[in-house]
């Protein structure tokens, strides 16, 4: 079985957990996902660190993308419930050519995941 193959439950799973309620996902996260590629191919470090900052400028908290991204990696590899970020995972792996893989498959797999919910506006939502 390929890889995305196992991560795609995984990643159903994170993306009902971390970003939806009742089953509908702000559509923003879609274009963060599709963004958080290009920027990791940027440099990782970088990337998480803004998806992970609390900025106010954003339509919804992209901080729970990289909640959701370390929820695919962590339950994939076995670690799950040992890393409080996305960041402190990347900082704590002694492979980091690796992790890098993992992160850019998860959001791959979260990526094709968020496709499966209704996509819906932030002003259409209740979330808090």
């Amino acid at each position: 079985m390929k890889k995305l193959d196992k991560l795609i439950p995984i990643a159903l799973e994170a993306a009902e957990t971390d970003l939806s309620k009742a089953g509908k996902i702000p559509k923003e996260y879609k274009g963060y996902i599709s963004s958080f590629g290009a920027m990791v191919r940027s440099g990782l470090r970088p990337a998480i660190a803004f998806y992970e900052s609390k900025s106010a400028d954003s339509a919804e908290d992209r901080r729970e993308l990289t909640k959701a991204l370390l929820h695919v990696v962590t339950r994939y590899r076995g670690d799950d419930g040992k890393y409080e970020t996305l960041m402190e995972y990347v900082l704590q792996s002694d492979s980091p050519g690796l992790v890098k893989q993992d992160i850019l498959d998860a959001a791959t797999a979260l990526k094709l995941a968020i496709r499966t919910f209704d996509l819906v506006s932030s002003e259409n939502t209740f979330f808090d």
